[in-house]
């Protein structure tokens, strides 16, 4: 009979299994044991010969060590000199391409705020129009910066403004949001259906029944609550609230839960703006307090509670940026460098930037302030994650003497700013934007405004080249994890090659980022990425 079959037989018998020739047990506790999976994605198993561990996966191609030949920062691009030392990547900006087309003709387009459905790869655009209320529409962005419309829908029928728009990343949907002709705060979910770019509308709601000033409500995506922050400007208690949006149902039965409204703020603002720092799971707002002669200051503030009945918790004061009478402000979050970056004009009219950093504690701790020196109306700023800087898209008005569509784009190393000069995209009277998005698949940075030559609402599809002068590809490494001293033996962890009379994305999709160019065949020919 089988060891294995008789149940009646002993405990050491029955742990002799047929072709077994000692204890089971005895031979499991012997075997190896190895540590946690938990937060070990994408690491390999490694032993020094009597123990086992986790360890990062190299870079691809190994390490290469040379002299640095310049100051080399940590993240940059890398090549080696005929000298044999080593060098980051130098060029300029230079014009890539702005592509424009119309999605509104005739009776004025206002308050032009443009979103980017990463899910489905759809942009859509929300507007107010003369008379008309609130409008929108969805399309797809080609290759060259084109973009195929789908029908137009109305929002609100009655006169609005203020109108901005987010994206819920859970959910895949947008909320619109506006103040209402009784200027109250008004929301209203939207679904893009990729296969026609049409538009479904859930149901609409009143989220703050008072008084709302220009400049007055902004949103952001909460990455960690998975839902929307609102920020709105109560005019008639002189205060900012922050609310959530927290969307329920689907098709035109999406609805929106709005939440309590936080705790902590009670400054009299203007020119508000709303960004989360996912690094430390903070709400930022930036803003001019009146009370203060409009001050540029920022607070924090983290999530407590849950639904509808939790809100935002604000339980330190306020942080000072700038003293002096400040307007126009625009707020963006850096994910590399983990900072929030701030941008305004002083009452010199001089346009400043500065990083801002919130700790768990809502504690803020401010960078070093950058002069820009452009007169920069209405600025919007936007993440590029491919080329992995801030793009502001602003009316060039330096001088007083036009208000020309014009960017720069601006770099974050630790807490120091780093700006290119100003390009000017439309030679003409940029409108009024509310919000600017990002096409990550084509890269391009989307911009909607009001044409008052056309009296059209068109969208710009902007894209800023780097000319390199140092790169090509018999030169190219790999990248900087580390930030090195002229003169210095330097380690650089070497990453894909560089294809010799070949078109492809570009030089960047080596590095997990993206722009449009084609690669050099000699090392005298610069490359665009």
């Amino acid at each position: 009979m089988s060891n294995s079959r008789n149940i009646a037989d002993s405990a050491p018998v029955i742990n002799f299994i047929d072709g077994v020739t000692s204890n089971v047990q005895t031979q499991l506790d012997a075997k190896a044991t190895y540590p946690s999976q938990s937060g070990n994605n994408e690491k390999f198993l490694t032993t020094n010969g009597s123990a086992v561990s986790w360890a990062d996966l190299p870079a691809s191609g190994g390490v290469f060590t040379a002299t640095a030949s310049g100051a080399i920062a940590s993240g940059d691009k890398i090549v080696v000199n005929t000298d044999g030392t080593i060098s980051a990547v130098t060029g300029s900006a230079v014009q890539n391409s702005v592509t424009t087309t119309n999605y509104m003709t005739g009776n004025g387009s206002l308050d032009n705020a443009v979103g980017y459905d990463t899910t489905n790869d759809r942009v859509i655009v929300a507007y107010s129009r003369d008379g008309v209320g609130v409008k929108a529409r969805a399309g797809t962005v080609a290759t060259d910066g084109t973009v195929s419309w789908g029908t137009e829908v109305t929002v609100e029928s009655g006169n609005s403004s203020e109108v901005v728009i987010a994206f819920d990343e859970a959910q895949s949907k947008f909320v619109i949001a506006f103040r209402d002709s009784s200027s109250y705060g008004k929301a209203r979910p939207a679904i893009v259906d990729p296969s026609n770019n049409s538009i479904t509308l859930g149901t609409a709601v009143v989220f703050n029944s008072i008084t709302h000033g220009t400049d007055g409500i902004q949103m952001t995506y909460d990455s960690d609550q998975n839902h929307i922050a609102v920020m709105s400007n109560n005019t008639s208690q002189q205060r900012g609230e922050l609310r959530s949006f927290q969307l329920s149902g689907s098709g035109v039965n999406t609805a929106i839960n709005v939440s309590a409204v936080n705790t902590g703020i009670y400054a009299n603002i203007n020119y508000i703006n709303i960004a989360y720092d996912r690094d430390t799971s903070q709400i930022v707002i930036f803003y001019s307090n009146v009370g203060a002669s409009s001050a540029a200051r920022a607070n924090a503030g983290s999530w407590t509670g849950t639904g509808t009945s939790g809100y935002y918790n604000f339980t330190q004061g306020e942080t000072t940026l700038d003293s002096g009478s400040t307007s126009q402000q625009a707020l963006c979050y850096d994910p590399i460098s983990k900072q929030v970056v701030a941008f305004w004009i002083n009452g010199s009219n001089q346009s400043q930037a500065r990083c801002i950093k919130a700790a768990s504690t809502n504690v803020i701790s401010l960078g070093t302030q950058l002069s820009i020196n452009d007169y920069m109306l209405q600025p919007k700023a936007v993440y590029n994650s491919f080329k992995q800087y801030i793009v502001l898209v602003f009316r060039d008005y330096t001088g007083g003497i036009s208000s020309f569509g014009a960017l720069r784009t601006f770099s974050v190393t630790g807490t120091t700013i780093t700006a290119t000069p100003t390009y000017i995209f439309q030679s003409s009277t940029w409108g009024q934007v509310n919000n600017i998005g990002y096409d990550p698949d084509n890269n391009y940075t989307l911009a909607g405004n009001y044409n008052p030559v056309t009296g059209n609402g068109d969208l710009a599809a902007l894209k800023i080249a780097f000319t390199d002068t140092n790169l090509s590809n018999t030169r190219w490494i790999g990248v900087s994890n580390a930030a090195y001293a002229n003169g210095v033996s330097a380690e650089i962890k070497t990453r894909g090659s560089v294809i010799t009379n070949s078109t492809f994305k570009d030089i960047d999709t080596i590095l997990g980022t993206q722009a449009t160019a084609d690669t050099a065949a000699s090392a005298t020919a610069a490359i665009s990425y």
